[in-house]
């Protein structure tokens, strides 16, 4: 309005005003803008919800000015629409044209700006995921090649308990229990580390808190999975020693 130009007027998030007036009205208050104690105090006339318009990481505080005030270089001009991109870009600049034939315009759907404000997160993400797999990979060729020897080391031992009449299913639940003894070692290890670096995930997290335990018995459900998987290999590989041949080849 024609008063608001003279008398500055904001509009402020809920954030805003809970940071700045905890358990207070925030209605009404006044505030000095931009250092300026000689200019006039500009009024708080509203509270609105909070918007993540600084992305999912950005904060939530923001203090909107109104347009005839703020006299800005450039605005966003939202719209929504049932016709198509294609449709609604045309009649808005033609519309925007019948007013100044030069105004420069940049045109964007909601999605294309979503998905650019999601663009870092995105990436980082997939560049942790790739860390991640490679990790869990490289940890189960580990166990992998660990048990693959422990089975070649204790090759005759194993063929005289399979002569000795013991069960090819024992045997591999041998060479298994004792591949996923280490891997519940390294898992627990992995918690205590993980619960060290939280604060560096926290900024790449949105309404999933570091220490989620769904997140963290996931992972480590994925880790002991895989661990079972390469312990089971060289397991059953042990089961099929042929006694005799492992006894003789000693």
């Amino acid at each position: 309005t024609a008063a608001d130009t003279v008398n500055p007027v904001v509009v402020v998030s809920r954030s805003w005003a809970n940071r700045f007036f905890p358990k207070e009205q925030a209605v009404g208050r006044q505030l000095i803008q931009g250092g300026c104690y000689d200019c006039l105090r500009t009024t708080i006339i509203g509270v609105v919800a909070d918007v993540k318009n600084l992305g999912l990481a950005g904060a939530e505080e923001a203090v909107y000015g109104a347009v005839a005030q703020a006299n800005p270089r450039s605005m966003n001009l939202v719209v929504r629409s049932t016709a198509g991109p294609v449709t609604a870009f045309r009649a808005l600049r033609d519309a925007l044209r019948a007013l100044d034939p030069e105004l420069p315009l940049v045109e964007s759907t909601f999605s294309e700006r979503f998905d650019a404000s999601l663009a870092d997160p995105r990436r980082w993400t997939a560049v942790l995921v790739a860390f991640a797999g490679a990790a869990v990979f490289l940890a189960a060729l580990g166990i992998f090649g660990l048990m693959s020897y422990v089975v070649r080391q204790r090759r005759r031992e194993i063929g005289v308990r399979l002569a000795l009449g013991a069960e090819p299913a024992a045997v591999t639940r041998m060479i298994v229990v004792r591949g996923m003894r280490y891997a519940v070692l390294g898992s627990a290890i992995g918690l205590v580390v993980a619960g060290i670096g939280m604060r560096w995930l926290r900024t790449l997290l949105f309404e999933v808190a570091p220490g989620d335990p769904a997140t963290l018995a996931g992972a480590g459900a994925v880790l002991l999975l895989s661990a079972f998987l390469a312990c089971l290999l060289p397991g059953r590989r042990a089961a099929r020693i042929h006694p005799v041949e492992a006894i003789a080849s000693e």
